[in-house]
C-alpha cells in the first residue's frame, strides 16, 4: 500500500462474489483493514449470456452481441438485468457504501484523508470508470477491454452520479 502513495485504507468495498471477496481481502490485509461486501455491488447479471465466452455469444446472439459493443445501456441480456437498472442498483449502493466506510473512523487517514478501497468486477468497474471520468455508456466495452490497473479517485459527497447515455458529463477529480 505504501508503494501507492496514498492514505491507509479504513474498508475494503466488493461484492459478494468468491473472486471479489479475495481481492478484496489481500488488499484488505495490506492496509490492516476489513473487508466489506455489499450485496448491490454484484456485477451485472448476464442471464442468458452469463460464462458465455465472447464467441459463444457472437454465435448465439450476434446482433445483441454487437449493439452490448456498441453502447450497453440499449441491450438487456436475454433473462439478464437491463443496463438502467444496473446502473440504479451499483451507484447509488457504492456511493452510500463508501460514505459510510470512510465515516467508520471519522473519516481521517494519514493527512486528513480517508481512503476508500473498490474491488469490483469487470463490467461493474467499467461502469464506475465511466461514471467518474466523464465517459459515455457506449465507452464501456472498451474500458472493459482495456483492463485498466488500480485507480485513486477523489469523489465528493454531494456530486453526482448518473451516466448519460449520448452526452459526457463533467469528470471527477482524478488523484
Amino acid at each position: 500500500m505504501a508503494g501507492l502513495g496514498q492514505p491507509p485504507l479504513v474498508g475494503v468495498l466488493c461484492g459478494p462474489d468468491e473472486a471479489s471477496v479475495a481481492t478484496a481481502e489481500l488488499l484488505a490485509a495490506a492496509s490492516d483493514t476489513r473487508v466489506i461486501p455489499v450485496d448491490d455491488l454484484a456485477e451485472v447479471n448476464f442471464g442468458l449470456w452469463e460464462g458465455m465466452l465472447r464467441t459463444e455469444l457472437e454465435g448465439r446472439f450476434c446482433r445483441a452481441g454487437r449493439q452490448w459493443d456498441e453502447d450497453p445501456s440499449c441491450v438487456t441480456p436475454p433473462e439478464g438485468e437491463c443496463f438502467d437498472a444496473f446502473a440504479d442498483r451499483l451507484l447509488p449502493a457504492l456511493k452510500k457504501a463508501i460514505g459510510k466506510a470512510a465515516g467508520r473512523r471519522g473519516g481521517e487517514g494519514m493527512g486528513g484523508r480517508s481512503g476508500v478501497g473498490v474491488v469490483l468486477r469487470p463490467v461493474a468497474d467499467a461502469l464506475v470508470r465511466c461514471v467518474l471520468t466523464g465517459r459515455m455508456s457506449r465507452e464501456l466495452c472498451s474500458v472493459v477491454a482495456s483492463k485498466p490497473a488500480p485507480q485513486w479517485f477523489e469523489i465528493q459527497s454531494d456530486e453526482a452520479w448518473e451516466l448519460k447515455v449520448g452526452s459526457a458529463r463533467p469528470a471527477a477529480s482524478v488523484a
